[in-house]
């Protein structure tokens, strides 16, 4: 008669997975991840282009406005070097110090480009028209977005 321990119906379960259990789903998640990763960095380059875009319509606006509320006029830099926007207006934050937009930073991460603009400097009158009107390009990877600023002052993303 066998005993009790013996019997392979009365052995325990045993606990946990099989070196070939882990081995098949870390396989299966590398394959999931080698799918996806393109296409998250497409995205997130899609996103860092679009959200810098705006940023600098933003600035172009807000520099139009002020011209505008303060009845003089309003300079904006585009310093294609170090990827910044400045104003010679006070930072919102500190206002002893001049107004700087570095789009290189986080969450940017994007880079400016002249355009058709043919300038690197705006400059809005009282009436909160530009100088200059033309194109700005901001990329991001290989993601290009183009901001328009037409001669009345109005900045818009195409």
């Amino acid at each position: 008669m066998m005993n009790r321990s013996e019997n392979p119906m009365h052995r325990r379960a045993r606990r946990g997975f099989s070196l070939i259990e882990l081995s098949l789903t870390l396989a299966i998640i590398a394959v999931i991840a080698g799918i996806a990763s393109p296409r998250y960095v497409s995205a997130l380059q899609n996103y860092r282009s679009a959200l810098a875009a705006e940023r600098v319509v933003a600035n172009l606006t807000f520099a139009r406005n002020r011209a505008r509320t303060t009845g003089s006029s309003v300079t904006v830099t585009l310093n294609l070097a170090s990827e910044t926007m400045t104003m010679n207006v006070p930072d919102i934050n500190v206002p002893t110090r001049t107004f700087i937009d570095d789009l290189s930073a986080p969450p940017y991460e994007a880079n400016i480009a002249a355009g058709s603009i043919g300038t690197t400097t705006i400059t809005f009158d009282a009436y909160g028209r530009a100088d200059h009107e033309g194109t700005i390009f901001v990329s991001a990877g290989n993601v290009v977005t183009t901001v328009v600023l037409q001669v009345d002052g109005r900045a818009t993303i195409q």
